[in-house]
């Protein structure tokens, strides 16, 4: 079995936990901004790729973060 050079240097156990570490504390971040955007009656969504598209609040976030993310690797 092959393994990408990410797995090779470090176990899929070690790369999970770094992904999962990245979208949670970027989620927090784009939440935060989110919520304050909404509570401002900004119109944030804009302001985040891949949020554009999405209806409500934490779809909206989660489309961003993973957008976010894909940027990342």
């Amino acid at each position: 079995m092959t393994y990408g050079t990410r797995q090779a240097l470090h176990g899929p156990a070690e790369v999970s936990q770094g992904f999962d570490l990245i979208f949670i504390i970027g989620f927090i971040v784009i939440f935060a901004i989110a919520l304050m955007g909404k509570l401002i009656a900004w119109d944030w969504r804009t302001w985040f790729p891949g949020a554009e598209g999405q209806g409500s609040l934490v779809p909206s976030v989660r489309a961003a973060v993973y957008t976010f993310m894909s940027h990342l690797s």
